[in-house]
């Protein structure tokens, strides 16, 4: 399940002079090394993933693609980054090689490469995969590795490619290990001369500060120049509740919490060690002592967090406490029961369980294909329901709308040729199904009104009810569509909607097209699963999400 970290508040609002700043770390987004454009893709949500830990870290860098890294790392020694390039070809790998002859060091996730593992000092083993979330939960350093690394770190990876170490060359540095964290015997992380290999890539699924922080004192361990801001910096955001707020209001805030929590008395004690810690870090600060900030500032974070939940008051009468489960196999897959337990007794009351994508699903669903996850546990919307009734947790089915992200290339490129794509203003088309198109609409209201009249589910939970993005969607279909329902001009197209005044009218309509849709969703749910509740993951920015991506939530909440 995934947790989101405040120590990746401010990487918005750093990037930019980080970016200016002398960059001692290069990050290579995968480009050549890719075989198709769905892996380069990927290899660049990867590297766009590093940079922005890096950048919540204050490690200086810069992102390269890796056709461009032969020239950028001419003449210079530092950190390269591969966070996935599956097969470099040998220009970019004999750049490499001059790169750490000059004393630059290599970080490597997940390659296929043998020439790029025989520079690292490992050699390549199988791939491995398992069929459902669970084998590869979390990672383990070693106690004796002499980076400033967490300890532990989670991560839920579906497949590795095994890598082991080469006799007085490298060695295994961290272990997998499964959800109840004993280890698989597969190494997770080696360290040889010239550097660091990961076998699997870095997820953003959980333990983000962590990651973070694992990279800093990685890099660190190389270049020790990036230690002095990173320590300061780390330090300061592991000192608050919120971003921003400052050691002495978070401490403020928690004493006027105290007075309604259940027990005043912990959430003090809580501050009171938050207090004590910070001052013996700012004192290893003082004594230049980074690598035992960067390592224990975690800790002052956790002592704060813990105090803050401890503060929070008992549930009031309907108070709902949920939690998302992206992986949607709970925390033990398998068992259902288990997972339910442990939430119950944690005070949580609702689930949204990522069950439903177009083309997708983790349970039997018309037109979808079942996934992994049901080949190997069987319906996990059934299975969650029937273990949240017996210990009182409401299961909701979370529908992902209109993305295609899981539907397969054979059905996007039969959505394509059909015209039920998302065009970008350029004509680009998006692997995204258009939600003005009355066929993706009659599609998508049938998928939420089967996981509504699911037995035992509690509600359906709308996500991306929304356009991608302002730049579509302009497709054909849209045009006339616009055209028919508004009686605007529509030549030329699309310049014509994209200034006033046609494109206040664009927006609009836009907006209207989605409201509409969710007015379906209530509409046939109210008569076909009467009781069963419907809710969204909306965008925070209010009204600016309206215009951009065609969500005027505040008026569904209205209706």
């Amino acid at each position: 399940m995934k947790l989101e970290w405040k120590l990746l508040g401010l990487a918005a609002a750093l990037a930019v002079p980080l970016a200016a700043a002398a960059a001692p770390v290069l990050v290579a987004r995968g480009t050549v090394s890719t075989p198709n454009a769905a892996e380069a893709a990927f290899a660049a949500r990867t590297a766009e993933r590093v940079s922005r830990w890096l950048t919540a870290a204050a490690v200086p860098h810069v992102v390269v693609d890796d056709g461009a890294l032969s020239a950028r790392l001419a003449g210079r020694a530092g950190v390269a980054i591969l966070p996935y390039n599956p097969d470099p070809p040998a220009a970019v790998i004999s750049a490499l090689t001059a790169f750490t002859a000059r004393g630059g060091r290599v970080i490597v996730c997940y390659s296929s490469s043998p020439a790029l593992a025989d520079l690292l000092d490992v050699e390549l083993g199988h791939y491995k995969a398992f069929r459902a979330g669970g084998r590869w939960s979390a990672f383990r350093f070693s106690a004796d590795t002499t980076l400033h690394v967490p300890r532990l770190l989670r991560q839920d990876s579906r497949n590795i490619r095994v890598a082991l170490p080469l006799a007085e060359r490298s060695r295994v540095i961290a272990e997998w290990l499964d959800p109840d964290l004993r280890p698989t015997g597969d190494p997770a992380w080696l360290q040889g001369r010239r550097g660091l290999w990961m076998t699997h890539v870095l997820l953003d699924d959980a333990d983000e500060a962590a990651k973070a922080r694992m990279l800093l004192g990685m890099i660190a361990s190389y270049d020790a120049s990036v230690w002095p801001p990173a320590a300061r910096h780390i330090l300061e955001q592991s000192s608050e509740l919120r971003p921003g707020q400052g050691f002495a209001a978070s401490l403020a805030e928690l004493d006027a919490l105290a007075a309604t929590a259940r027990d005043p008395g912990a959430v003090r004690r809580g501050a009171a060690a938050a207090r004590e810690l910070r001052e013996r870090l700012q004192a290893w600060l003082a004594a230049g002592e980074y690598g035992r900030v960067v390592e224990t500032a975690g800790l002052l974070s956790s002592e704060l967090t813990r105090a803050f939940a401890l503060a929070q008051p008992a549930p009031r009468p309907g108070e709902r406490r949920a939690v998302w489960d992206h992986h949607a196999v709970g925390l033990y897959p398998g068992d259902w029961n288990r997972t339910a337990r442990e939430l119950a007794r944690a005070g949580i009351t609702d689930v949204f369980l990522d069950v439903l994508w177009p083309g997708f699903a983790h349970f039997e669903a018309p037109g979808a294909a079942t996934s992994d996850a049901f080949r190997e546990f069987g319906d996990q919307l059934d299975a969650a329901a029937r273990a949240g009734k017996a210990h009182g947790i409401d299961v909701h089915a979370w529908k992902i709308c209109w993305r295609l992200d899981r539907a397969g290339e054979e059905r996007i490129g039969a959505l394509g040729r059909e015209g039920r794509l998302i065009e970008s203003v350029d004509g680009a088309t998006k692997p995204w199904m258009c939600p003005t198109d009355p066929r993706n609409r009659r599609e998508e209201l049938e998928a939420v009104v089967h996981a509504a009249t699911r037995p035992g589910v509690a509600g359906v939970h709308l996500d991306y009810i929304r356009f991608p993005d302002p730049r579509a969607c302009y497709c054909d279909g849209c045009r006339k569509r616009f055209g028919a329902q508004t009686g605007q001009p529509t030549a030329p197209w699309p310049a014509v909607v994209r200034a006033a005044p046609g494109q206040d009218a664009f927006r609009r309509w836009r907006a209207e097209s989605i409201d509409g849709f969710v007015r379906d969703c209530r509409s046939a749910m109210r008569k076909r699963a009467p009781g069963v509740q419907l809710s969204a993951a909306v965008y925070g920015k209010y009204p600016s999400c309206v215009q951009g991506v065609g969500q005027d939530w505040a008026r569904w909440v209205r209706e």
